[in-house]
């Protein structure tokens, strides 16, 4: 499907850290949290994706 986007760490001198997602196919969405040394990839569902969006909204709303 080719939509990705990068989250970069916020310490803007490591280029190298950041969390990936990528639409896989029509149902599923890939990510992958990668570090110096590591990848570590998760693939959710949609339903999955969805709660996952709500949670970080509902978290982020509660900052400040």
């Amino acid at each position: 499907m080719g939509v990705k986007i990068r989250f970069y760490d916020c310490e803007e001198s490591n280029p190298f850290t950041f969390l990936e997602c990528a639409v896989l196919d029509k149902n599923n969405i890939g990510i992958r949290i990668q570090d110096f040394e590591s990848l570590i990839p998760v693939i959710l569902d949609k339903p999955t994706a969805i709660r996952l969006v709500r949670e970080l909204r509902k978290h982020i709303s509660q900052l400040d």
